[in-house]
C-alpha cells in the first residue's frame, strides 16, 4: 500500500474481514455437524456428504482469498494501491471466481442428491434428476466461461488495458449467466422443498424449524441478485473500495447455501445433545 502525502486512506477491510469470516464460521459449524452426524455417528455417508464437504473446502478458499486480497489494496481506495500489489490482487480475484462457482455448483448439486433421497417417490425424483442434469451442463457452462474469460488465461490479471479490452470477454456476461442458471435452480429446489415439508411425520416445532430452514433459499436468491447488481454498479475508477458489498455478498451465498444442506441432517446430533427438546 502506498499514501499520498497528507491524504487520508480509509479502510474498509475490517467490514470486510466480518462479512466474510463470521458467514464462514458460524456455517462450518454446521457443515461439521452435519459430517460428523453422517459419518461417525449414524455411519450413513452418501454422495450429497461428498458434495457438501467439497464446497465447504472451496468456499473456506474463497473466503481465504477474499481475505489474501486485503493484503493488496482491497478495502482501501484504488489511488492507494503500490502498482506491484496488482498483479497478486488481480490473480486472488481470478481464484476467487473459480472457487466461488465451484462452491455453489456442488452446493445445489449436493442438495439436489439429498431431496432426491429423502423424497423419493417417482415424481420427486423424476424432478431432481432432471435438476441435476440442469445443474451439471449450466455449471460446466458457468466454470468454462469463469476459466477462459480471458485467452490466453493469464490475461486475466494482466495490468494491460489494451489486452484486457482486446482478448477478455466483458465481466458482466459471465455474471448475468451466472445469475440466470443460480437463481432458477434455487427457485426450483425452494419451490421443490417447502410443499413436501408439512407432510413429513415429525413434532411440530420440528418441522417448523425445517421448512424455516429450507425457505432460507429465499436468501441465497437474494444475495445472488444482490451480488450482480453490485457488480454490474461497480465503478472502475475505484473497484477496490467498492468491491467490498460484493465479496459480502459472494460469502452470504456460499455459506447460506452451505447452512441449508446441513441443518436438516444435524437432527440425531441434536437428539443425542438435548433429548428433552427433540423428543
Amino acid at each position: 500500500m502506498i499514501q499520498a502525502k497528507g491524504a487520508a486512506n480509509p479502510s474498509r477491510v475490517p467490514q470486510i474481514l466480518a462479512g466474510t469470516i463470521i458467514p464462514t464460521v458460524l456455517s462450518s459449524v454446521f457443515v461439521a455437524a452435519r459430517l460428523y452426524t453422517r459419518g461417525i455417528l449414524n455411519k450413513t455417508w452418501g454422495l450429497d456428504d461428498t458434495l457438501v464437504t467439497a464446497a465447504w473446502i472451496f468456499s473456506i478458499g474463497s473466503t481465504s482469498m477474499i481475505c489474501f486480497q486485503t493484503n493488496w489494496g482491497f478495502g482501501h481506495h484504488s489511488i492507494f494501491q503500490n502498482p506491484s500489489d496488482s498483479r497478486p490482487f488481480l490473480l486472488a480475484s481470478y481464484v476467487d471466481r473459480i472457487l466461488y462457482s465451484l462452491t455453489l455448483c456442488l452446493t445445489k448439486m449436493g442438495l439436489s442428491v439429498f431431496y432426491r433421497r429423502v423424497f423419493d417417490d417417482d415424481r420427486s425424483r423424476r424432478i431432481m434428476n432432471w435438476t441435476i442434469c440442469f445443474l451439471v451442463v449450466s455449471q460446466i457452462a458457468i466454470l468454462a466461461l469463469t476459466i477462459f474469460q480471458c485467452f490466453p488465461i493469464q490475461d486475466s490479471w494482466s495490468l494491460r488495458p489494451e489486452v484486457i479490452k482486446a482478448q477478455c470477454m466483458p465481466f458482466y456476461v459471465s455474471t448475468y449467466i451466472s445469475l440466470v442458471c443460480n437463481v432458477l435452480a434455487d427457485i426450483v429446489l425452494v419451490a421443490f422443498a417447502v410443499p413436501r415439508v408439512p407432510p413429513l411425520t415429525m413434532p411440530r416445532i420440528q418441522k417448523i424449524a425445517l421448512l424455516i430452514v429450507v425457505s432460507l433459499g429465499v436468501i441465497v436468491i437474494v444475495a445472488a441478485i444482490a451480488r450482480c447488481v453490485s457488480v454490474i454498479k461497480l465503478p472502475l475508477n475505484d473497484p477496490l473500495w467498492c468491491g467490498t458489498d460484493t465479496s459480502t455478498w459472494s460469502t452470504v451465498e456460499m455459506q447460506t447455501g452451505l447452512f441449508c444442506i446441513s441443518a436438516p441432517c444435524i437432527r440425531p446430533l441434536l437428539r443425542r445433545m438435548f433429548p428433552g427438546l427433540m423428543s
